[in-house]
């Protein structure tokens, strides 16, 4: 993480926040998972890092499992699957988009 740092890799250091995270929550060190998946989380907001901000969301979800705070966990479940969901529609629109663009050129080079 420090190599991500020093080369100002916001990415890097996202992923590398929330993979920490992760592994706090299978190492059951909750307090230092929620530090670094908090870190994940801002990290990500700013940086508009939906697959990272997904993940984030997941491993809280497993964290206030863990914890016993199912509220916390099912609100976390929930903004996990909508992300997930806008994720898997904004490729499916940019798939179908492209396709479209390939089908209006090979219309064009036929006619």
């Amino acid at each position: 993480m420090e190599i991500d740092d020093s080369l100002k890799n916001r990415y890097g250091v996202a992923w590398s926040y929330q993979i920490l995270g992760e592994l706090y929550i299978e190492l059951k060190d909750s307090i230092a998972a929620e530090r670094y998946l908090t870190r994940a989380d801002s990290f990500s907001k700013i940086l508009n890092a939906n697959g990272i901000l997904a993940e984030v969301y997941r491993n809280k979800k497993e964290l206030y499992q863990f914890k016993g705070n199912f509220k916390q966990a099912v609100f976390y479940a929930d903004l996990y699957q909508n992300l997930k969901d806008s994720i898997y529609n904004h490729k499916l629109l940019s798939n179908a988009s492209a396709l479209q663009s390939r089908f209006e050129l090979n219309k064009k080079i036929l006619s």
